[in-house]
């Protein structure tokens, strides 16, 4: 049986997956109803209920509280007629942000503001939802500065120019680099057209054993034919290159050399990527590979991760490192708000930030064997659909 803790949870966790579609005026997925565990078997129930008794006041008293409707059902138990608890219905985001509280409440309100700006200056924009995620940790300046400088992309043609050279107030190069999905979209421009000092490119390889043409491939920033061989239905981003080149057949599969934390500011780019139905990201267990998954998603890229919960942690912890490429102590990394993190990996990047963590510190991926890869990918592939 479940308790309130439990059901919390899991409505928090509902809205990890969807809170942007409500932050943008749709109803999501919502109304959801989480079933509660009331025992089926007339035998468990009686020999229980003293337990179960306590149990349904508990989520009496909890409904009366709270925005929910708790779907019941008539049990006899012990001859008697019951009336029990068997599911928590809720019936919208707004309602589960409530229930879950903060964050919860104030980044739909934040949404919400966010999507009627952009709604008003940008009237054939699609898909603002995405958008209202990809900016949830922009502060109110830099959320300003996205308005301003897609609205100056909507009306100027940058062909020639550098990320340097566009006149902006209060711009600067990195930020436009990282942003820069998000300026095309808003500008609804397929590309701003800026010039680089040398073309970005993304390096990746066919996974599908029946394909029969090349193995590697890659495909370059603002080359109008970058496309793959084959539309995937599944891709993983790899942090360090060996992994993705050698990562195991995948039927439909393309693994991509992710680079590090220039993967954000690449891999948008590319709507081969950004629409799979299935991309997932496998990086190393320590911090920095839990802020590159963080600005994947920030940057439109809506990745789940795979080997980088609690249970992978403690099943290769033995092969973790306390010491750097350098030969150095590895030391805590300075804690970042990483909003994009669902529970599970929030919870392991809170242990490897904190000062106190006795254990190690980073665990690379290359320790964990392709196989137990492989298999990680192909359970979430089959979870997803």
């Amino acid at each position: 049986m479940k308790s309130v803790d439990e059901v919390i949870s899991k409505i928090a966790a509902r809205l990890q997956t969807d809170w942007h579609l409500a932050a943008a005026g749709t109803t999501g997925r919502w109304p959801q109803t989480i079933p509660l565990g009331l025992p089926e078997r007339a035998g468990t129930l009686a020999a229980n209920f003293e337990e179960v008794r306590r149990w349904s006041l508990g989520w009496q008293v909890w409904e009366q509280n709270n925005p929910v409707e708790i779907v019941r059902v008539n049990r006899v138990v012990h001859g008697t007629n019951q009336r029990l608890p068997t599911h928590v219905r809720i019936m919208s985001a707004d309602d589960a942000a409530s229930i879950a509280g903060e964050p919860w409440p104030s980044r739909i309100r934040r949404g919400n503001r966010r999507n009627a700006l952009l709604a008003e200056k940008f009237k054939a924009a699609t898909d603002l939802a995405s958008i209202i995620r990809a900016v949830d940790n922009y502060s109110d300046v830099d959320f300003q500065l996205l308005l301003d400088t897609a609205a100056w992309f909507k009306e100027h043609d940058a062909a020639g120019m550098t990320s340097r050279q566009v006149p902006i107030e209060g711009l600067h190069t990195k930020w436009l680099n990282t942003s820069r999905h998000l300026v095309a979209l808003l500008a609804g421009k397929p590309d701003l057209g800026l010039m680089t000092s040398r073309p970005s490119r993304v390096h990746y390889g066919y996974l599908d054993p029946d394909w029969g043409g090349r193995h590697y491939d890659l495909c370059t920033v603002g080359d109008a034919n970058a496309q793959p061989l084959y539309q995937p239905r599944a891709i993983i981003i790899c942090e360090n290159r060996d992994t993705a080149q050698l990562f195991p057949p995948i039927a439909d599969g393309i693994a991509i050399e992710g680079d590090g934390l220039a993967a954000a500011g690449i891999l948008s780019f590319f709507p081969w990527i950004r629409d799979c139905p299935n991309v997932f990201y496998w990086g190393d267990i320590d911090a920095a590979g839990y802020e590159i998954l963080h600005s994947l998603r920030q940057s439109g890229i809506h990745a789940r991760s795979i080997l980088m919960d609690e249970s992978t942690y403690l099943k290769y912890e033995q092969f973790g490192t306390a010491i750097d490429a350098q030969g150095e102590p590895i030391k805590c990394s300075a804690r970042k708000e990483l909003p994009a993190l669902i529970p599970s990996e929030r919870e392991v990047y809170l242990n490897l930030t904190d000062q106190g963590w006795p254990r190690v510190r980073r665990i690379e991926q290359e320790k964990i064997l392709l196989s137990d890869a492989a298999a990680a990918l192909n359970i979430a592939i089959t979870t997803s659909r």
